[in-house]
């Protein structure tokens, strides 16, 4: 028997060094890779557009982002971050200009002093040939760039590292490119299979594009050939109301001689970032969080304020919405045209124009209009993205920590993502953590390794009550709903997003489940009441193995209004790689929809299912009854069963439409119609996971009906 204890000791120790020897080697590659490629900015984020206009950079300006000119004339003093692409555009760069990428001139005349400084290529290219006349001398700046100069074809098995610059031949693109994609005069095919981390632009020639085909970066096409006669009459067009409009909303700004920074498609403009001069986007949202000296104007789309955001001028929106959150500092009007009329606020008035005629009056409030829902983002940890933690319960009181959320590596030089939380429970002088480090592997869309340690309370009624609004009902009603356990050890994970809406997870965790009691019976409210006790558990360490998959697209992870979410998880202990006899199986299946019916109603449903083999801890057994799962029902009224089904469904009416709302005269309640079905039952432990089920009398279901309140988010 210590034989096979030894063999299996050595074997995790041979596991563990293993993973050490590939860990340390990625962290040893990655380094040298930032050494010679990595700037010190972050990664292109946009692509700015000028079409016949001059444009003059000075000496205190710093732009991040490539610029890409047509038939104008442009001045450089500043820096700019990002790659020039000038066609049948003179170019000058004068003593003070630094250029972190690539000038690449067609057609044009370039000139640029001695004391110029460009990081990557200087390329002169007219109709017969590319030739490379300068660059490369700022040091330390490894920029790529793959000159094509006949057909060529990126297969699906490879990932190409650089810009690709091709001159009138084709470009068929299967696999992978890190980077911007130029081709002038000919013609780029980007395949199904084909990924661009970067622009696509051709100029005189064709652009291809599949449905399926993933771009970054913008996809543009310019000149007689890449254009139907219908794409021809939309830009037309939609170039006649550009310039009408900047002479009706930027007149003053154009007499001036300020600059105007056009987009097409949707822009933000980061917290660190400024511009100098007015912002024009056609096509496209404005989401701004910096600062902005002068004018937004967004044609044909939205233009969202963050709480940060600094805009010396005025912000229109031309056939979209204006979205102003608190705190913003804006010194001009705001202006919101559409079909049917304009809304404008200036100062202490509010101006209506409609069909109806014109409408001035005192403006008592702010008439802006603020998103119903945070903008989407996703997650991979059951953490908050908060920085400070704050909860209550009976085991530990009043906890308070301190939070580093996990984000997704949207930043191709940010080698190592460190995440964690740290935190004190006053009630079980204990305190609380998690750390941990992951990196992606093969490129930024390759998976993500990771290991992480901890020592936390722990709970498996996050889906029943998130914490938040458990902490409230412990808090103000001395009612809490959960079940604690006290968990500590450590993983490793990989972890792989094959979309923006799908996530799988591989993981190894080897942990210990411990007793937790009671700690406080404090609470604002609640008279003599006191709080239940929490339940034992059987204490227990083991090593298991976990999958998962998460499908999720959501508008909105906290408070979601329209989507579908469907996770799928299984934990698998065997009693091969546990000494103690462990030896268990846990599937839970979870599918949920979030369906508007019409603005200020929705149908929303849930269905889970989960399923366990072998002699699984009394704590990871399934329960239903009470709140968010059988309503009507005591806490957890049927509990410690080895199958469970759940249904869900649930009609809420927000906003105006809730007839609650008028009564009271406010639009923050929702009222919500639910009826619950569920059963949770027990089949002998040898079964499979997905044997059983035929056991079921449907005529034993649970079931629910009835209404509910809740606030605008429904965490309260």
């Amino acid at each position: 028997m210590q034989s096979v204890q030894i063999r299996q000791i050595l074997f995790l120790l041979f596991l563990l060094i293993a993973f050490f020897i590939v860990f340390g080697f990625l962290i040893y590659y990655s380094t040298l890779e930032a050494a010679e490629s990595a700037p010190g900015f972050f990664g292109k984020k946009k692509l700015i557009h000028y079409q016949s206009d001059h444009i003059t950079i000075d000496t205190d300006e710093v732009i991040e982002a490539d610029i890409l000119l047509e038939r104008s004339e442009i001045s450089i003093s500043g820096k700019i971050f990002g790659d020039i692409i000038a066609l049948e555009t003179d170019v000058e760069l004068n003593a003070n200009a630094e250029i972190y990428g690539h000038v690449i001139c067609y057609n044009g005349i370039l000139d640029i002093t001695d004391e110029a400084r460009v990081a990557g290529d200087v390329i002169i290219i007219d109709s017969l040939q590319i030739l490379i006349t300068g660059g490369r001398n700022l040091v330390g700046y490894g920029f790529q760039l793959n000159i094509f100069q006949s057909d060529s074809t990126i297969s699906k098995e490879q990932n190409l590292s650089g810009d690709i610059l091709i001159l009138n031949q084709d470009l068929v693109i299967e696999g992978r490119i890190d980077g911007d994609v130029y081709n002038i005069l000919g013609k780029t095919i980007i395949k199904s299979s084909g990924a661009i981390d970067g622009h696509a632009i051709c100029y005189l020639g064709q652009l291809i594009l599949d449905k399926q085909a993933l771009v970054t970066g913008r996809v543009w096409g310019g000149g007689a050939d890449s254009r139907t006669a219908q794409d021809k009459q939309l830009q037309q067009r939609d170039e006649r109301y550009r310039k009408k409009i900047e002479r009706k909303y930027l007149k003053n700004r154009r007499k001036k001689g300020d600059d105007i920074v056009r987009f097409w498609g949707d822009v933000t403009i980061e917290p660190d970032e400024m511009i100098r001069g007015s912002v024009v986007a056609l096509r496209g949202n404005v989401h701004i969080k910096g600062e902005i000296d002068g004018d937004i104007v967004a044609i044909f789309g939205d233009i969202e304020l963050d709480s940060l955001a600094q805009v010396d001028g005025d912000v229109v929106s031309v056939g979209g919405k204006i979205y102003r959150q608190a705190g913003v500092t804006i010194s001009g009007d705001m202006v919101q045209t559409s079909f049917t009329g304009v809304k404008v606020d200036s100062d202490d008035q509010h101006v209506s124009v409609g069909f109806g005629g014109v409408r001035v009056g005192p403006q008592t409030d702010d008439n802006w209009e603020q998103k119903r829902r945070p903008t989407r983002q996703h997650r991979i940890s059951d953490w908050d993205d908060d920085s400070f933690v704050f909860r209550y319960n009976r085991v530990e009181g009043l906890f308070l920590g301190l939070n580093l959320p996990r984000h997704r590596h949207k930043n191709e030089y940010v080698i190592f993502n460190v995440y964690g939380h740290i935190g004190y429970g006053f009630s079980a002088k204990r305190a609380c953590y998690q750390i941990g480090v992951e990196r992606v592997i093969f490129g930024k869309y390759g998976p993500i390794i990771g290991i992480e340690t901890h020592d936390i309370t722990a709970t498996e009624d996050e889906w029943i009550m998130p914490t938040f609004e458990n902490s409230l009902a412990a808090i103000l009603i001395r009612e809490d709903f959960h079940d604690f356990y006290r968990k500590f050890g450590y993983s490793a994970y990989l972890n792989h997003f094959v979309s923006e809406l799908l996530m799988i997870s591989a993981q190894y965790h080897q942990t210990a489940h411990r007793n937790i009691s009671k700690q406080t019976n404090w609470a604002i409210f609640g008279g003599d009441k006191k709080f239940r006790h929490n339940p034992a558990i059987d204490e227990i360490d083991f090593k298991s193995v976990v999958g998962k998959i998460v499908f999720d697209t959501r508008d909105s992870y906290k408070y979601p209004n329209k989507g579908w979410l469907f996770t799928a998880s299984g934990e698998f202990v065997d009693k091969k790689f546990n000494d103690n006899g462990v030896d268990f199986d846990r599937i839970i299946v979870d599918l949920r929809r979030y369906q508007p019916i019409g603005f200020g109603e929705n149908f929303d449903f849930r269905l889970r299912a989960g399923s366990s083999r072998g002699a699984v801890p009394v704590h990871l057994k399934f329960d239903l009854g009470g709140f968010s799962t059988l309503r009507g029902y005591q806490f957890k009224e049927f509990s410690d069963h080895n199958r469970m089904l759940l249904g869900n469904l649930e009609y809420r009416l927000y906003g105006r439409h809730n007839p609650l709302n008028s009564v009271i005269g406010i639009t923050d309640i929702n009222l919500i119609l639910f009826a619950d079905a569920g059963y949770v039952w027990t089949v002998s432990d040898s079964l499979k996971a997905h044997e059983g089920f035929d056991e079921v009398d449907w005529g034993d279901l649970k079931t629910s009906v009835g209404i509910a309140l809740s606030n605008d988010r429904g965490n309260v």
